[in-house]
């Protein structure tokens, strides 16, 4: 009996090594590489455009940015610009393309046009909806107390009120940005010596059938999650009260085509994907035709608030 188990463990081992040892036949076909534009843009602001190649869902090498691409901007069929490379290099961390007389403007059909060698040439269509007025923006609830390492945390809710358009179907993307001073006394006086401001990300706890919590900061929504265009958001920050003081709340509400939002959308629900057995793929939505990602036009209302207790 001991002999027949032993016999038995030793032909399993033996063909778990062949097995190892055998080359892995995929049961699928890893695409050809294909080009990914990414490119958000707004009014009276130049476009930028990220260019790089696709990767497999197996390739975990850094993303591949194309340098040596023709990158063209059209006003319908009408040729306007092509685009300037801004190379890595000089606190340059990603590289990019950049017009340097275009300005996009509201309403007005932008085509772009990428060739790269090697590549498909790509082609998008985008343009700049109408902004929508920000009616009044407050914070409300505000409470401060200690951490338990000695920090300060305040919380409060910022309220938002916007003239959405009730004839159109709108997206918006909702960017709270926290202002920090960092100080230091000098003979007794508080003296400022730097001001940041850093995105506030909000926990997935406040998503939604029509709210989703953004993972680069901000939420998506679109105007029917909202009957009386109004937004009351919780927010949590913390700061060091021997070197920081807390500034001003900054909100900025784009409002954004259809293909920004499904993009942001979908990357998001990718993000946020656990990857495990049995979860189901996230498709990132695209309108590149013959490639990758997002070329999508937004307009944007700001105000700022102070925080008072």
């Amino acid at each position: 009996m001991l002999r027949n188990l032993l016999f038995a463990i030793f032909c399993y081992c033996a063909l778990v090594a062949a097995t190892c040892e055998r080359p892995v036949e995929l049961p699928f076909d890893i695409p050809d590489p294909r080009l990914v534009v990414v490119c958000n843009f707004t009014g009276d602001a130049f476009f930028i455009v990220q260019v790089s190649k696709s990767r497999s869902a197996l390739d975990q090498s850094p993303e591949e940015y194309i340098a040596n691409a023709k990158v063209d901007i059209y006003q319908g069929d009408a040729f306007i610009e092509t685009l300037e490379l801004v190379p890595r290099g000089g606190g340059i961390r990603t590289p990019h393309y950049i017009t340097r007389e275009l300005k996009p403007k509201q309403d007005v059909i932008y085509t772009i046009r990428v060739e790269a060698p090697g590549f498909e040439t790509v082609m998008a269509q985008s343009s700049i909806p109408k902004a929508t007025e920000i009616l009044s923006f407050n914070l409300s609830d505000i409470m401060v107390g200690l951490t338990e390492n000695g920090d300060l945390r305040y919380d409060y809710n910022a309220e938002l009120s916007f003239a959405d358009f009730p004839e159109e179907v709108n997206y918006y993307h909702l960017n709270l940005y926290q202002q920090f001073l960092a100080f230091q006394l000098v003979e007794g006086d508080t003296t400022l010596i730097d001001s940041t401001i850093q995105a506030v990300v909000f926990s997935n706890s406040i998503n939604n059938n029509f709210v989703l919590a953004y993972f680069k900061g901000g939420i998506l929504f679109e105007d029917k999650a909202f009957q009386s265009n109004r937004i009351v958001i919780p927010v949590a920050v913390q700061i060091d009260p021997e070197s920081q003081l807390i500034g001003k709340v900054y909100a900025e509400l784009r409002t954004v085509s259809e293909e920004y939002y499904k993009f942001h959308q979908t990357l998001n629900q990718q993000q946020s994907n656990s990857g495990g057995a049995f979860t189901e793929p996230v498709i990132v939505y695209n309108n590149i035709e013959n490639g990758h990602g997002i070329f999508a036009g937004y307009n944007a209302s700001t105000d700022s608030v102070s925080v008072r207790r």
